[in-house]
């Protein structure tokens, strides 16, 4: 029996085997649950009162025509903001249905811009602003709406 057991760590040495070494560990995994983002509305975007003919209008964010959102979320987060992208939003009166009942929103901006901070209360304010584009000559008389998305994510 010693005779097959050289005869087998012989056979090994000469094949340039080795012994085989194993280890093992363990690690940790781990997560922290923070408070989720959320995005309330506060007031509206209002371009006001317009006649036909006028020309664009531009509300920036921070005039007080501007539209507000409360961010809300854990404290200190950074936030990345997305506005609607030109040609998104049109706004409507009546059926909507021809040139002179629709008007395109444009030029999205926000403050802050791009990306947020939620603040040590948990919350921050962000202002939109937009442009509205020039009325026809013949744009129907009329309130006119549309809505539009403003998403935050961590």
């Amino acid at each position: 029996m010693k005779k097959l057991k050289l005869a087998a760590a012989l056979s090994l040495t000469a094949f340039g085997a080795s012994p085989v070494f194993a280890e093992s560990n363990t690690a940790t995994a781990r997560v922290n649950v923070t408070t989720a983002i959320a995005i309330a509305p506060g007031t509206d975007l209002n371009f006001g009162n317009a006649a036909p003919g006028e020309g664009s209008k531009t509300i920036l964010p921070g005039d007080a025509a501007a539209s507000t959102f409360v961010v809300t979320g854990t404290a200190g987060s950074s936030y990345n903001i997305v506005l609607p992208a030109d040609g998104a939003v049109v706004m409507k009166t009546g059926t909507g249905v021809t040139a002179d009942q629709k008007i395109n929103v444009t030029a999205f901006a926000s403050l802050p811009s791009g990306t947020g901070q939620i603040g040590t209360g948990g919350s921050q304010t962000l202002q939109v602003g937009a442009t509205r584009a020039p009325l026809t000559s013949t744009q129907v008389q009329g309130a006119y709406t549309g809505l539009y998305v403003v998403t935050v994510a961590y």
